[in-house]
């Protein structure tokens, strides 16, 4: 009976769960490849500045 009743609530929550947890992985994605290029141009300016500093 306990199961019969909770049975219709997993499947739909589950299939939610699951749709969040994969909208939650693409944004964690994009949000980590942002950063990553920005930390990468970081450097570059820091390398390009330090170069710069180094011809004086």
């Amino acid at each position: 009976m306990f199961y019969l009743f909770i049975f219709p609530f997993p499947i739909y929550l589950l299939f939610i769960l699951v749709i969040l947890v994969i909208y939650l992985f693409i944004v964690i994605n994009i949000f980590i490849k942002i950063i990553n290029i920005h930390f990468f141009f970081l450097i570059l300016n820091i390398i390009y500045i330090y170069i710069y500093f180094l011809n004086f």
